[in-house]
């Protein structure tokens, strides 16, 4: 399941070199805006001691009240691939958001008996087959169709492909690049210490930033595309420790949203009309118009009920009734 690494889609690296950044803006957490938000919140929670008791597995946050209500539809699937609420659907999706079409009406999943890439309709379960696995990973599902990276030894090989959903037809975007993530119609690039973006019309590559030498690690995109950077204080990529959160505003200007203590690791953001949802152990931050805010906190492992060790947002909050 992607909660951190999935598919390849995510990169943790450590490595030296400079910060390009021009300018570092430290935000901090404001009042909470649940009073004014009414809407439901997927989330998935894990390892809690105790999964018959209804505070672990999928369900949804209700705001303004920020109560968590178990869904046990979403608990029926294998979590191998990940879970997304789909409102479009209104049901629960064994997969990555990535994995899902922008409009939320198809999605792709392995299929072990073919071993192909099939695409699914989200409402009536049809499938039909896109491609072979043992050529070809998933990286990210966009409008304008599925792209695709070539499979090969540790980050795969380089450059990335497009497939029409209509035709099954592959092109070659570039012969260049490791693109792991997508959003604000770029694709991402972060290996050997820096962080480029590819503009996926134009083909243009522009450098976004260079790593300091702290272990980073892409998380994701807000609503505008800009990137997500979880920054560890340690060189090292040691899993509990100490971490920033950033947005990169513009190529070098980092944003700081907020830091942890390494205690609990900071989930992969989910943005929709709202802001930016993300969770650090079992509170869950909404970022917005410039301000952070704590907009609920789960039950952790030893509350009673007992609830989870962490919190995975899985989807937008939406005023439509799952």
């Amino acid at each position: 399941m992607r909660k951190w690494l999935a598919w390849g889609a995510l990169l943790l690296v450590s490595c030296t070199g400079w910060s390009a950044g021009r300018s570092v803006v430290t935000g901090s957490p404001k009042a909470s805006p649940t009073g004014t938000l009414t809407c439901q919140l997927p989330v998935y929670l894990e390892n809690g001691p105790d999964w018959g008791n209804g505070m672990t597995g999928t369900g949804f946050v209700g705001f303004p009240a920020g109560d968590f209500i178990a869904d046990v539809a979403g608990d029926m699937m294998s979590p191998y691939f990940g879970r997304t609420y789909d409102w479009a659907a209104l049901k629960w999706l064994p997969v990555d958001s990535y994995a899902v079409a922008p409009d939320g009406l198809s999605y792709v999943i392995p299929n072990n008996s073919t071993i192909e890439w099939d695409l699914v309709d989200a409402r009536s379960g049809t499938r039909r087959a896109l491609a072979a696995m043992k050529d070809w990973d998933l990286a990210s599902y966009q409008k304008e169709g599925i792209y695709l990276v070539k499979r090969g030894d540790g980050s795969g090989q380089p450059g990335l492909w497009l497939l029409d959903t209509s035709t099954s037809a592959i092109r070659q975007v570039t012969s260049q690049g490791h693109w792991t993530s997508f959003g604000g119609g770029g694709a991402w690039d972060f290996t050997s210490a820096t962080l480029k973006r590819l503009d996926l019309e134009s083909g243009e590559v522009t450098t976004w930033y260079v790593s300091d030498g702290r272990a980073n690690q892409l998380l994701g995109h807000d609503q505008a595309g800009r990137p997500l950077l979880a920054l560890k204080h340690s060189p090292g990529t040691l899993l509990f420790s100490p971490t920033d959160l950033f947005k990169l505003a513009a190529p070098g200007e980092l944003v700081k949203l907020m830091s942890t203590d390494g205690n609990s690791q900071i989930s992969v953001p989910v943005s929709d009309q709202h802001g930016v949802w993300f969770s650090v152990g079992t509170v869950i931050w909404l970022y917005s118009n410039g301000s952070l805010h704590k907009v609920a906190t789960l039950p952790s492992r030893g509350e009673e009920p007992a609830g989870a060790a962490w919190v995975q947002v899985t989807g937008d909050c939406s005023s439509r009734s799952a």
